[in-house]
Parts: structure tokens; sequence; C-alpha cells
């Protein structure tokens, strides 16, 4: 499949996705994600050696002094403008003595390549001498590694405030949230999130013999999908397992650790990764043939037909529910996590938000987070389609139960599929899986790529996996000590 790129991504959602109204946002995502993947190359090779980065950041108290102003952008021709504008709105009414700096970006909702070139320019430009908006609102995309954005201290540790204004995790996914957390700080506030969520038929798995008991981790998971990969393959429809999972994205939600950022081990858990690496290994033939294919019938007809095991529905709230509501017309649906390597699930935080270090405007800045944070915010605009699963525990409930409530909404319905609207068990059911979550990741493009890199004679048969490990080691060694 080659390495990870934002083509991979946009693949990925394109070859999961029938409706076209829903691919035409895919590609506007893509175009945000490359808004940010140039200056944080230059951000974050800028942490100086792994000694000094492995030195405790300092605990400096926020500076709560009022103040006037607060300096936002907003990428308007983005997915994010609808939000932003709503938090705005929010901001204005509670806090009046407060002037917003605001400036847009683009057209509102309308994507060009060419105010996506200024907008970048206008954040590297900034975030390098230290001016700008001071609330960052960013995609996990923005950074090839947070770890060492982090290190380069482009952000506000948030730490003290959230202990000085008595601020609660309360009504959070905590677990979600503690991907924030970095060397005894907190350096931003995790907005939403993918989870690896999978729906099939109890039907489709009875037909070729899948024992969900036996697949309670990784790579129990992926063995029990090889015993049953034989019955799926004399169905001439069959392609693949569940469409086109990027590598990074892969590596990501299998839960293993590749580089322990605080201690800067390398490999902590090799015994893990070689299971990882072997199973990808498996599994990249039928990923490079739905690339290959492109193209796919609407997911229903994928799973009912045998063209696919399962339907992954990562990418948030705008598919989960309705692909349950058109399978269980016709069979009884079948909703789980892929389950990590410790057999938990790991979450891949999509957006966040974080404050610009040096802003004379840190408590308005804080303020704006806490609104971005709140349950009317983040269940404002729950239809985007790749807006990925709130945060915030009242919003997963209410915008779930709405989608569980209101199938028929003609915003939820994918090309001609039926959609029926489903209960409190259903309800139940998608709510359980995010309670499953036992860790959460940023996606790190710059290590997977090494991975990639290192392994692909492996892959392709060309050299042993011992043989590969240690060049690995190598070369991540030298990537965390630049």
């Amino acid at each position: 499949m080659g390495t990870f790129t934002l083509a991979y991504l946009k693949q990925w959602l394109l070859t999961n996705i029938s409706c076209k109204w829903l691919k035409s946002s895919v590609i506007e995502l893509s175009a945000l994600v490359i808004v940010f993947g140039f200056f944080i190359t230059v951000l974050t090779s800028c942490g100086g050696s792994a000694e000094e980065r492995n030195i405790p950041i300092p605990q400096v108290p926020i500076d709560q002094t009022a103040t006037g102003d607060l300096v936002l952008f907003v990428p308007d021709y983005s997915n994010l403008s609808d939000t932003m504008r709503r938090a705005i709105d929010i901001f204005r009414a509670t806090y009046p003595h407060v002037n917003l700096d605001i400036e847009f970006f683009g057209t509102r909702n309308m994507f060009t390549p060419e105010i996506d070139a200024a907008y970048r320019l206008r954040l590297n430009n900034d975030l390098m001498v230290g001016t700008g908006a001071d609330v960052i609102m960013f995609t996990s995309e923005m950074f090839q590694d947070i770890h060492k954005a982090m290190d380069a201290g482009v952000f506000l540790n948030l730490s003290p405030i959230m202990e000085e204004t008595g601020f609660s995790m309360d009504g959070l996914n905590e677990t979600v949230m503690d991907a924030g957390s970095y060397r005894g700080g907190r350096y931003f506030m995790p907005f939403a999130y993918f989870s690896p969520l999978l729906i099939t038929s109890q039907g489709r798995l009875d037909s070729i013999g899948f024992d969900m008991s036996r697949g309670g981790d990784f790579i129990s998971f992926f063995d029990e999908i090889d015993r049953a990969l034989p019955m799926a393959m004399e169905n001439p429809s069959f392609n693949d397992i569940f469409g086109v999972f990027p590598f990074e994205m892969l590596l990501a939600f299998s839960g293993i650790s590749i580089v322990d950022y605080e201690t800067r081990a390398i490999l902590p858990d090799e015994d893990g990764f070689r299971a990882f690496i072997e199973v990808y290994k498996r599994y990249r033939p039928l990923g490079n043939a739905a690339v290959e294919r492109g193209g796919r019938v609407d997911p229903l007809s994928a799973v009912i037909t045998g063209h696919s095991i399962f339907i992954p529905v990562v990418a948030g709230l705008a598919r989960d529910t309705f692909m349950h509501s058109a399978i269980k017309n016709v069979d009884t649906p079948v909703v789980m996590g892929l389950p990590n390597i410790n057999g938990g699930m790991t979450s891949v935080v999509v957006s966040g938000l974080a404050i610009r270090a040096g802003t004379p405007n840190q408590l308005n800045a804080w303020n704006f987070i806490r609104i971005m944070l709140s349950e009317e915010v983040q269940t404002f605009n729950p239809l985007h389609p790749f807006s990925g699963f709130p945060v915030n525990n009242a919003a997963l409930m209410a915008t779930t139960d709405s989608r569980v409530r209101h199938a028929t909404n003609p915003l939820l319905n994918m090309g001609n599929l039926p959609l029926t609207a489903l209960d409190d068990d259903d309800l139940a059911a998608h709510l359980a899986l995010h309670e499953t979550i036992t860790d959460s990741q940023v996606l790190t493009s710059e290590v997977a790529n090494i991975i990639y890199v290192v392994m692909e004679p492996f892959f392709n048969d060309d050299m042993s996996l011992d043989d590969a490990i240690p060049l690995l080691r190598s070369r991540l060694a030298i990537y965390v000590s630049e």
C-alpha cells in the first residue's frame, strides 16, 4: 500500500463510502489536512537533543491577568467553520467585555487551494515567531510528530490553569483526553476522535465461520480472520476484510507502543510489534486489492453479498447508526470494536485545541477552549461526516441518540439504502463501545513512514524480520535524537 500519505487516507475514506455528498466532503477534508503538513516539519525539528527533551517541562503558573482581547483564526473554508462560529457566538454572549479579533480564511464552506496555502503560510510564520492566534484549533495531521512539537514549546502547558480554575474532566471521555498529557503537563485538549468500530451481520459471520469469542485481541482477531478467509474466498465476489486501512491508522489502532517519548525507549513492546508486522504482511495484499479496485458497491451490499466481512465506521457519527439501521432491515446487526494488542480499544485523536505559548490572553483563550468542549458546541454540527466522535459524553449521547431516533433523516440516506429507526438496545450497544476505550493516540506519520520504509523489504520477502528489526531500531533512534 506504500507509506502513509494523505492520498492513502483520502483513498481509504473514498473506498469505504458510497454517498456522493459524503465523498465530496472527503475531498474537502483531505485539502484541510494539507493545510498543516508543511509548517510543523520545521517546528518538530527544533526540539534539541533527546536528553534535553527528557527534562520535565516546568509547571509555569498561568497568567490570569484579565485582558480585553482574544485572537482567533477561523479556517472558514473547512469543516471546522460552523463549529467555531457557534463557539464564538457563545463566547461573545458570555464575555461581552472581551474584544474578539477574528480573522476568517476563505469563503464559508468553500475550499480553494489558494486560501488553503495562505492559511498554511500564515500559521507557519506566526507560530515560528510566537504571534498570531491565541487558540490553535488543529487536526491530528497538522503534526508529523506532535510530541516533538510539544518539545519545541509551541503550546502552553494547560495543567496550571486547569488546577487554578477548578476545571474538571467529569463529563468528558477522560481516556481520550489523556492523549494531551505529556511529561507532567497537558498541552492540548482533544476535541474529537476516531474509534475502530466495525459493523457486520451475524449471518455474514456465520457464513464464513467467524467466531467473535476467539478474536479478543488484535492478533487473535486477525488469526480468526485467517481461519475464516478460505470460506470467505469461496465467494467470487469477495474482495477485502473491511476496505482499506492506511498503515499508520491500523498501527495506531493496534495500540502498540513504538516510541516511549517519556523515556525515549525504542520498541518497548518488540514482541507485540513483531506480531503486528506479521499480521499486516498478511493483510496487505487484501488492502492493495481494495486500493486498486478504487470504488465499491454500497457498504450494505458489500456485507450481504459477501464482498467484505466488516463495514468500518471509524470516521464518526455520520456512518455508524445508519449502517446499523440498514443491516437491521435484512439481518441481525453486529457492532464491535477492533481490539488492540491488549484486548482493549485504542482511539485516535483527530482534532484538538491548544493555547499558543506566549500569548498575553491566556485566560480568555482557556475560556474559549472550555466553550469548545461544551455539550452545546460539541452537539452543534453532528452531521459532518468526518468530524469524529465528540469527547463530551453528553454530546456523544445526544448525537448518537439523534441518529438512532431519526434514521430516516434524508441527510443520512446513503443512496437508496432502506433505513429504519433503531431502539434503546441499539443505542446502548453503540455507547458501550466508547466506554471500552482503554487508550488514545495521535497519529504520528513520520514514525509510521520510517517503519513502512524499513519494513517494506520484509513485506516483499526480500529481508527477514530478524534483520529488519535492528535496522528499524537504528533509524528510530536517529529520528528520536534529532
